[in-house]
């Protein structure tokens, strides 16, 4: 099996400092022969590793484009809205009613998917 796309989500979730950098390291090194893509919370580390940003809300895709541009200079007002403010409990509260009786199930909605490489 030779796969071309590696499919990561929160691969660095519950781990210490020193694990991370060498998940991290792990994933630079493996760009190159692989487009790897990645769902986390962490925005800092979403900054650091990948190329290519995509921020979705509420199981929506809000905004597409290069990393550095989604976290300096995003083109949607929920984009700047969620990297400025971290508004993550407004959002939370919101989909829990949208979702009446199933809400009590969301634990969280943040989430930065990004990908690196082609």
């Amino acid at each position: 099996m030779k796969p071309r796309i590696l499919l990561m989500d929160e691969p660095c979730s519950a781990l210490d400092p020193i694990a991370t950098v060498r998940v991290e390291e792990l994933m630079h090194r493996l760009k190159e022969e692989f487009t790897i893509i990645v769902v986390t919370h962490n925005m800092q580390q979403a900054t650091r590793v990948s190329d290519l940003t995509g921020f979705f809300m509420l199981g929506r895709l809000v905004e597409f484009d290069s990393t550095e541009k989604i976290f300096s200079n995003p083109s949607m007002k929920e984009t700047e809205d969620y990297i400025s403010t971290r508004t993550v409990d407004v959002h939370v509260q919101t989909l829990r009613q949208k979702l009446g009786e199933y809400g009590a199930a969301v634990k969280t909605v943040r989430g930065v998917g990004y990908c690196m490489g082609e």
